[in-house]
């Protein structure tokens, strides 16, 4: 759902280039785009695991050190808490590796989205069945978010699964110079929607 020329509706992409046409109710809409990229974070932590099972042994996901300041659309601060300094059609893109390396059966892994401490959405669940497990997840969504708004993000060993696992980074091996890069734990990246009417 977005909200173009004060219009509530769904937005469709029929091409793209400098001036982009969208379907709006099924009425054309010629709209100037500009999308810009406000920010990148990439946590530095080996691991960042929840402290137990269970509600009380949640942990909110971090991104690396804090970026921006409040004079930005957006600032992330040190411990992952990204805060909106101006009103807007955000995009954000949050990217985490689930991982284990102990203990016997199902660590079950919850992660989720808070909106002013509120979660948002549903819990995504991911099961890791052996130790030496790692697993990707990907959320990609574009939401107008009011000036004001603190986004937190959370991972979670539920309490019906195994007291291991968390969110875990790799380093690849050094090969003769054809290097690779750093795999975080959690990354995120935010873009913003600038739309001119033409």
């Amino acid at each position: 759902m977005a909200v173009v020329n004060g219009e509530p509706g769904f937005t469709q992409l029929k091409k793209v280039n400098v001036l982009d046409e969208f379907l709006l109710n099924g009425q054309t809409v010629a709209e100037s785009i500009d999308i810009d990229r406000v920010l990148d974070g990439e946590s530095v932590a080996t691991e960042q695991d929840p402290t137990g099972i269970g509600v009380a042994g949640a942990i909110q996901i971090e991104f690396g050190p804090a970026v921006n300041t409040s004079e930005d659309p957006v600032n992330l601060l040190a411990d992952g808490t990204v805060q909106v300094n101006q009103t807007g059609l955000y995009r954000i893109k949050v990217a985490t590796q689930f991982g284990r390396d102990a203990a016997a059966g199902t660590a079950r892994l919850l992660f989720r989205v808070l909106i002013n401490g509120v979660q948002a959405g549903r819990s995504i669940n991911y099961n890791l069945i052996n130790a030496n497990t790692t697993g990707y997840f990907e959320n990609d969504t574009w939401i107008t978010l009011p000036q004001g708004t603190a986004l937190t993000f959370e991972v979670m060993r539920d309490s019906s699964g195994a007291n291991n696992g968390g969110l875990f980074s790799f380093t690849p091996t050094p090969d003769g110079g054809n290097e690779w890069n750093f795999s975080p734990s959690a990354a995120i990246r935010i873009e913003r929607w600038n739309q001119t009417p033409s």
